[in-house]
C-alpha cells in the first residue's frame, strides 16, 4: 500500500469547535451555557463544519498534486487483462472433410452467480478442424537405449504427466530362433544353440548380455543358459518345448534372447549361422498307441499282442512317438511277457514299418530301418524279458508316417506269417462197411451179378468189401469198382477163386472225418517300452526385433542386434490420417516444473535447447516448419505448421500411421520438459468480444477533439484509422490502408494512427492519440503537439477493437460449451483446461506505487529495489518478486562486522592474502568457521537471485519456465553484464497443522472440521495468505496465529491442543531469506 501523504491540516471536527469556543469568549461576550447549546455554540458549530469541509479538501491537495504529477510522467492505469484458454472443437461423427471455425468465433459459458450474462470467449484466429487424431506418442532416448510408450498420457487417458525426452523402459533387442525339428521334440534337456560370427571376441560380450526365454503358451518365460565363449555356445539345461506363437507372420516354436544391458556400437558383430544341437535319451517311453488288427490294447494291463487265439496274418500294431523319430534315431524295444509261450508249431513272426505307401519288413539292410547290434525280429519266444535294438537311417531314406485307424505316427508291426502259438488243428479218417447188396451169380473173373439195380447204392470207384463165410470163418477182400451197369459190377482186377461164390455179401465202404481243435498258447505282455536314442544336429531360423522393426538373413551376413535409429533424444507423434495441405494447429499441454527442480541454484544456459521438427515422407523424414508458442516446450501453447503435401505413413514403433517427431537437436533444458495433453484442433480464445469498423465520427479540424467508442473497457490491440486525402509518403506500407474502385482508382486512404500516453513527446506532424481505455475517451492533439485529424465525414474509426477482460473470465475447465453460431461440420467445443489471467483494471493505488519506480529505475537495475520493480514490469503474471543478494544467503553475515570489511589500502590484494591476513587476527576457535564464510561470500560475489511468483490460487503458486526466462531477458538487458543473475522459485517450506478442537455443537460438527481446514489453508496460501497481502520470504507464523484463526471460526468452542509441523526444519527454527512457506495438508481433529 502507498504511503499516505501527511495533512496540511491536521484538526479533527472537536478540535476546531474546541478552538473557535475559545476564540469566542476570548474576543467576545459570548459565554457557552452549560449543558445546552444556545444559537452561539450553533454558529461555531456551523462554522467548524465548513472549516473541516475546507481542510478536508486542503489535505486531499498532496494528493491530488501527487497524481497530476504521476499523469504528468505518463502514468496510466493498466486496463483489465481478458481470461485466456485454449478451445478444443470436435467435428460431427463421420465427417468426410475439414472443418474451418473463423477467427473471431464466440463460444460462450453459462452464467456465473448471481449474473444473468453469460460469459462469451472468443478465438483469436482461424482454425482448420481436421480430420487426423493423434493415436500414437512414443519417446526415443538413445543414451540410454531406453524409450517409452505415452499415448495414453498424451491422449488424455491417463491423467499424468510424461518426461518429453526420457523412456522408461529398455527399447527391445530381441533374437527369435526356431529349430523346427528339435523344438518339436517332447523335451529339449541340454539343447544347445553354436553361433557363428564375424567378431568373436566383440560378441562374446554381446553373448553374456542375453536374457534367454521361451513361449508357454501365456508368456514368455525365461530360462537359465550356460555360455561357452570358447565356442559360442549356449547350453540350455532345463528347456521345455515352445508353444507355436506367431512373430511377424511367422508361426513357429521361438526361442528369444533378449538383449539386456544397453550396448550401443556402430559396427555390431555380424552372424553368419546358428546351429541348434542336441543328444535326446528318452527311456522307457510307453507306446502312444498299441492295435492287435484293428482293436486299441489297453497298455495299463497285461494284454495279449496278437490275441488269445493267434492266427496266421494276425498283426500286432506299435505307434512309434513320432517327434522322436529323426535320422538315425536309435530305439530300444524292451518287453516283459507276463506268460511266455512253452508249445509252438513252426513259428515266424515279421516285423514291418510303414513308409506311407507300404510296409517294408525291418531287416538288416542299409538305408533302411534295421535291426541293429545282432538283434532280430522279436518271436515273443525268446524269453521273459525280450529286448531289440533298430535304428533308423538318415535323412534322404527316412520313411514317412503312415496311417492307421485314422492314426498317423510311425507305425511298426509284427506279423504271423508262419506256424502256430500251441498246436494247431489235426484231423483222422475212420473207414466204415455198410452191407449194400448180395452176389446173385457166380461172378465171372472181375464182373459181379448182384440183385437190384446197383447204381442205386455204389458208385464208380467206390471201394466194396466182399465177406464170405469159409470153414466157419469170415472171409474178406475188397475191390474198388471200374465201372457199373444195372446190376453188373465191372471190378478194377480179377476176383480171387475163393471170392467167386454166390451169396457172397457186399460191403461199400465209407470213410469218416474227425477232426482235433487246435491248442493255443499266445504270448501276454505285461509292459512294453522304448527308448530313444540320437543326436540332432540342424541349421535354426532366426530373425531379429531391434527398434520394433523385424529384420531377417541375407546373404548370411545379419546383424541381430542394432543400435537405435535415432541419435538423439525424439519424441514421436503418431496420426491415422495425413493433413491436407493446410495450416495444422497442435496445443501442447505443459505440466509445470516441480517446485525442487525451481529452487535449486541452476543457471540458465547461454545456448538454449534447439528442437528440430520434422515429417514421415516416401523420402524419410523432412524438416518441417514450425510456429512454436511453446518456447521448446517450456509453456503450454499452440504449435502451428502448414501440411505438407507429401506427408506419408510409415512404420514406427510397430504401428502403421502418419508420424511427426520432435528431435532434441542441441543445447540444453534448465528443467526436463514434462507433457500432458497434445491436442488437435485447439487454438487460444480469450474473454473478449471483437468489433471492427466502427465509426467513431467526423473530424473537423479542431484542436483537442474528443470521441467515445460504444463499448468499454477497450483491451489492448486496438487499431484506430483515420481517412486522409493523400497517401502519407513518410509512414510506412503497414501503416496504409488503400481502397480502390472497380477500375483501381483510390477511393479512401486509411492511415493508422498510434496511441501515446500524453502529447508531451508528440510534434505537430506524429499521428498520436491519447485513449481512456475504461470509458472510452479518445483524445486528438492540438496541432502543436500532436497533429489534428484532417476535416472529413465519418473518417475516424476504430478498424477493430476488443472489449471484456476481468476476473470472471478465470472459470473452471469444461465449462466453455456453447456455441455462438452455427459451423458447418463442427459438433461441439469445450475448454480441456481451466482459463486463466483474467484481472481487473488495475488499481489506483497500485498505479501510485508503481510508476514512482519507474521515475526511480529509469528501466535500469542497480538497487534491489530496482530489480523488483524491473521483474514487475517484466509481465503482468508476476504477482511477488523477492531480491536475495550474498549477504542475505550467507548464514551469520553482518555488514558491521569489522572483520568482514575490506581494507583500502591494499586494493591489488588477492583474496587468499587478504583472507590470510583476516585469519590472523581470528580466535582459533573460530577461524575454521570465518574461513567458511569468508569463502561462501567470495563465492556468491556479485550474484542476485531473483524470486518470482505468478498468479496462482495453487498452494504452491510455480513459475512456468517461459515465465522465469522472460523475466531473465528483461533484467538482464537492464543490468550490468557483471551481474550474476539466477531468475528462479522460491525454496518452499511445507506448514501443516495437527489440532484438537471442541465444537460447540455436534450438529455440522463435520462441516466445522472442513471449514477450518479451510481457513488453514488460505491464512498459510504465500500470496493472499496472513493478513490478506501474503507472507513474507523467511518467516513462518507461530502458534498463537492458528489459534486466532480456529477460535474466530463460529461453531469452534475451544482448541484443546495445535502442533505444528514444517516439512525441512524444526518448528520456532529459522528459515532461509529465499524460503516462503505453504500451506500443507492439516489434521484436525474433534473432541
Amino acid at each position: 500500500m502507498a504511503a499516505l501523504p501527511p495533512k496540511i491540516d491536521q484538526r479533527t471536527y472537536e478540535e476546531i469547535i474546541k478552538k473557535t469556543e475559545t476564540l469566542a469568549e476570548q474576543f467576545s461576550d459570548w459565554q457557552p451555557v452549560q449543558g445546552k447549546t444556545d444559537a452561539g455554540g450553533a454558529l461555531i458549530r456551523i462554522f467548524a463544519r465548513m472549516v473541516k469541509l475546507v481542510s478536508n479538501r486542503l489535505n486531499q491537495v498532496p494528493e491530488k498534486n501527487f497524481l497530476a504529477f504521476l499523469d504528468l510522467i505518463g502514468g496510466q492505469l493498466k486496463p483489465p487483462q481478458p481470461a485466456k484458454v485454449p478451445l478444443t472443437f470436435y467435428l460431427v461423427e463421420g465427417s468426410p472433410v475439414d472443418g474451418l471455425v473463423p477467427a473471431h468465433t464466440q463460444v460462450s459459458a453459462p452464467p456465473a452467480e448471481a449474473s444473468e450474462e453469460e460469459i462469451v470467449f472468443e478465438t483469436d484466429r482461424e482454425l482448420v478442424v481436421t480430420t487426423a487424431q493423434l493415436q500414437a506418442v512414443y519417446v526415443r532416448q538413445p543414451s540410454q537405449d531406453k524409450y517409452s510408450d505415452r499415448t495414453w498420457e498424451a491422449t488424455g487417458q491417463k491423467d499424468a504427466a510424461f518426461f518429453a525426452f526420457e523412456g522408461d523402459r529398455p527399447i527391445p533387442h530381441y533374437l527369435y530362433i526356431s529349430c523346427t525339428e528339435i523344438f518339436a521334440l517332447p523335451e529339449l534337456t541340454n539343447f544347445q544353440l553354436i553361433i557363428t560370427t564375424n567378431n568373436g571376441n566383440q560378441f562374446q560380450e554381446l553373448l553374456q548380455s542375453l536374457n534367454w526365454s521361451y513361449w508357454d503358451g501365456f508368456k514368455w518365460k525365461e530360462i537359465t543358459s550356460n555360455y561357452d565363449g570358447n565356442e559360442n555356445k549356449f547350453t540350455f539345461p532345463n528347456l521345455a518345448t515352445p508353444t507355436n506363437y506367431e512373430i511377424n507372420g511367422n508361426t513357429a516354436r521361438w526361442l528369444q534372447a533378449k538383449l539386456t544391458d544397453i550396448y550401443v556400437h556402430d559396427n555390431l558383430p555380424q552372424v553368419s549361422n546358428i546351429q541348434g544341437k542336441i543328444n535326446i535319451a528318452k527311456a522307457d517311453l510307453i507306446p502312444e498307441v498299441c492295435l492287435f488288427n484293428n482293436i486299441f490294447l489297453d497298455l495299463t494291463k497285461d494284454f495279449y499282442p496278437f490275441g488269445e487265439q493267434p492266427e496266421l496274418n494276425d498283426t500286432f500294431y506299435l505307434a512309434l512317438h513320432d517327434t522322436l523319430i529323426k535320422p538315425n534315431t536309435i530305439i530300444t524295444i524292451n518287453i516283459s511277457l507276463s506268460h511266455k509261450p512253452l508249445e509252438i508249431d513252426k513259428l515266424k513272426i515279421i516285423w514291418e514299418i510303414g513308409n506311407g505307401e507300404k510296409w517294408q519288413e525291418i531287416g538288416n539292410q542299409n538305408h533302411q530301418v534295421k535291426w541293429i547290434e545282432n538283434y532280430s525280429a522279436i518271436q515273443f519266444t525268446e524269453g521273459d524279458n525280450i529286448q531289440a535294438k533298430l535304428q533308423f537311417p538318415n535323412q534322404e531314406n527316412l520313411p514317412a508316417p503312415s496311417i492307421i485307424n485314422g492314426e498317423t505316427p510311425y507305425w511298426i508291426r509284427a506279423r504271423i506269417i508262419q506256424g502256430h502259438y500251441g498246436q494247431p488243428s489235426k484231423t483222422r479218417k475212420y473207414a466204415i462197411y455198410n452191407e449194400v447188396a448180395i452176389v446173385n451169380d457166380i461172378p465171372a473173373n472181375n464182373q459181379i451179378k448182384i440183385v437190384g439195380n446197383a447204381s442205386d447204392f455204389l458208385s464208380k470207384n467206390d471201394i466194396i468189401r466182399l465177406s464170405w463165410i469159409e470153414n466157419s470163418t469170415e472171409k474178406r477182400e475188397e475191390y474198388q469198382i471200374k465201372n457199373i451197369t444195372e446190376s453188373t459190377i465191372e471190378l478194377n482186377t480179377n476176383l480171387s477163386e475163393k471170392a467167386k461164390q454166390k451169396g457172397t455179401k457186399i460191403f461199400r465202404r465209407d470213410t469218416i472225418t474227425e477232426t482235433i481243435s487246435p491248442t493255443y498258447d499266445p504270448p501276454a505282455i505285461k509292459s512294453l517300452k522304448l527308448t530313444y536314442n540320437f543326436a540332432l544336429e540342424e541349421d535354426s531360423i532366426y530373425l531379429a526385433k531391434n527398434d520394433f522393426n523385424y529384420s531377417y538373413p541375407n546373404n548370411n551376413n545379419f546383424g541381430p542386434f542394432t543400435s537405435t535409429v535415432d541419435k538423439e533424444p525424439t519424441l514421436y507423434l503418431g496420426f491415422d490420417n495425413f493433413f491436407d495441405n493446410k495450416t495444422v494447429t497442435l496445443y501442447a499441454q505443459i505440466e509445470p516444473p516441480l517446485s525442487d527442480e525451481l529452487s535449486t541454484d541452476i543457471r540458465s544456459e547461454t545456448l538454449k535447447p534447439q528442437l528440430v521438427w520434422e515429417y514421415s515422407s516416401p523420402n524419410g523424414w523432412q524438416p518441417l516448419g514450425v510456429q512454436n508458442e511453446t518456447q521448446a516446450f517450456s509453456q503450454s501453447g499452440l504449435i502451428q505448421f502448414i501440411a505438407p503435401v507429401d506427408f506419408s505413413k510409415i512404420e514406427t514403433f510397430g504401428k502403421q500411421l502418419y508420424w511427426l517427431r520432435i528431435r532434441w537437436q542441441s543445447g540444453t533444458f534448465r528443467v526436463k520438459p514434462r507433457l500432458r495433453r497434445i491436442l488437435t484442433n485447439t487454438t487460444w480464445a480469450i474473454q473478449a468480444i471483437s468489433l471492427k469498423e466502427e465509426v467513431l465520427g467526423s473530424s473537423n479540424y479542431e484542436p483537442n477533439q474528443i470521441f467515445i467508442a460504444n463499448n468499454t473497457p477497450i483491451l489492448i490491440g486496438q487499431q484506430l484509422e483515420v481517412a486522409e486525402a493523400q497517401i502519407p509518403p513518410e509512414l510506412e506500407s503497414d501503416r496504409i490502408k488503400i481502397i480502390r474502385d472497380d477500375v483501381g482508382e483510390i477511393e479512401e486512404v486509411w492511415v493508422l494512427w498510434q496511441e501515446v500516453a500524453d502529447f508531451y513527446g508528440s510534434g505537430a506532424d506524429n499521428r498520436h492519440y491519447i485513449l481512456d481505455r475504461q470509458t472510452g475517451e479518445i483524445r486528438f492533439g492540438d496541432g502543436q503537439t500532436g497533429m489534428i485529424p484532417p476535416r472529413g465525414r465519418n473518417n475516424i474509426r476504430l478498424s477493430f477493437y476488443r472489449t471484456g477482460g476481468g476476473k470472471q473470465g478465470n472459470i473452471a475447465s469444461r465449462t466453455i460449451n456453447q456455441l455462438k453460431t452455427t459451423i458447418p461440420y463442427i459438433d461441439r467445443v469445450i475448454n480441456l483446461e481451466p482459463c486463466g489471467g483474467g484481472a481487473e483494471q488495475e488499481t489506483l493505488e497500485r498505479l501510485k506505487q508503481r510508476v514512482p519506480k519507474q521515475l526511480r529505475h529509469r528501466h535500469r537495475a542497480v538497487t534491489i529495489e530496482d530489480f523488483e520493480d524491473l521483474a514487475y514490469e517484466a509481465s503482468t503474471d508476476v504477482a511477488r518478486v523477492k531480491v536475495v543478494t550474498a549477504d542475505l544467503l550467507t548464514a551469520n553475515f553482518s555488514p558491521l562486522n569489522e572483520n568482514f570489511w575490506l581494507d583500502t589500502s591494499k586494493p591489488d590484494i588477492s583474496f587468499e592474502d587478504s583472507l590470510n591476513d583476516k585469519l590472523q587476527k581470528i580466535n582459533d576457535s573460530q577461524r575454521d568457521n570465518f574461513k567458511k564464510m569468508m569463502q561462501e561470500i567470495n563465492r556468491r560475489g556479485g550474484q542476485v537471485k531473483l524470486i518470482i511468483l505468478p498468479y496462482s490460487g495453487d498452494r504452491q503458486p510455480i513459475p512456468s519456465l517461459a515465465l522465469l526466462e522472460q523475466v531473465e531477458t528483461y533484467i538482464r538487458s537492464r543490468c550490468q553484464a557483471t551481474v550474476d543473475l539466477l531468475v528462479t522459485a522460491p525454496k518452499w517450506e511445507k506448514v501443516s497443522v495437527n489440532a484438537t478442537i471442541t465444537p460447540i455443537s455436534l450438529e455440522g460438527a463435520d462441516m466445522i472440521r472442513n471449514t477450518v481446514k479451510q481457513r488453514l489453508e488460505a491464512f498459510l496460501h504465500p500470496l493472499s495468505g496472513g493478513t490478506g497481502e501474503g507472507w513474507q520470504f523467511g518467516r513462518y507464523p507461530q502458534k498463537s496465529d492458528f489459534y486466532a484463526i480456529i477460535q474466530s471460526i463460529s461453531g469452534v468452542d475451544y482448541v484443546n491442543s495445535l502442533e505444528i509441523s514444517l516439512s525441512s526444519t524444526e518448528a520456532n527454527s529459522s528459515l532461509s531469506a529465499d524460503t516462503l512457506i505453504y500451506s500443507g495438508n492439516h489434521i484436525i481433529n474433534l473432541k
